[in-house]
This record gives structure tokens, C-alpha cells and sequence, in this order.
């Protein structure tokens, strides 16, 4: 029985879950810390898939890490962003 949550096959197909092993290399944070956000409601709740197994919905986690990209770049106002090559790196 699908949950009435996922009904729709497209959904379904283009769900993929992956393990922490994954989720680590591509958030570049350790398990500890990914339990921690996720305790505070701050990172995609694992899903279930057995009494010793879980697993998180790929999309969910790069739209996390999609998410962090934003508020870095929103976090720094344009007129403070360096304005060439050179002052980028420190030399202008």
C-alpha cells in the first residue's frame, strides 16, 4: 500500500534515497552534526527503512545545501562584494 503522501508515480521514480555515508560526502559535515540539525528541525528527517536502517531523500538534501548556497550569497550585500579579480583574491 503507497502512502497517501506519495501517490503519484512520477514522484516515486524520481525519489532516490541515499545513506549517511552519502549524505556526509555531500554536505561535507560529520553524522553528529547531521543528527544535530536534524534534531533541531534544521536539516530533512531521515526516512525509516527498517528497525536498524535509514536513509534521506537525495533531493531534500541538495535543496538543503542549495539552500545555504542562497543564504551566503544573500548574506553578503552586493556593494560590499568585491568589484574586481583582484580584490577578490586581497591584491587590488
Amino acid at each position: 500500500m503507497l502512502s497517501q503522501g506519495i501517490q503519484d508515480s512520477a514522484a516515486i521514480q524520481a525519489a532516490r534515497l541515499i545513506r549517511l555515508k552519502e549524505v556526509k560526502q555531500l554536505t561535507c559535515l560529520s553524522s553528529s552534526s547531521i543528527y544535530r540539525l536534524v534534531s533541531a528541525g534544521k536539516f530533512p528527517q531521515p526516512v525509516k527503512l527498517s528497525q536498524r536502517a535509514s536513509a534521506w531523500i537525495e533531493t531534500e538534501v541538495r535543496l538543503w545545501i542549495a539552500d545555504r548556497i542562497g543564504e551566503r550569497r544573500s548574506a553578503v550585500p552586493e556593494t560590499e562584494a568585491p568589484t574586481s579579480e583582484a580584490e577578490a583574491r586581497g591584491t587590488g
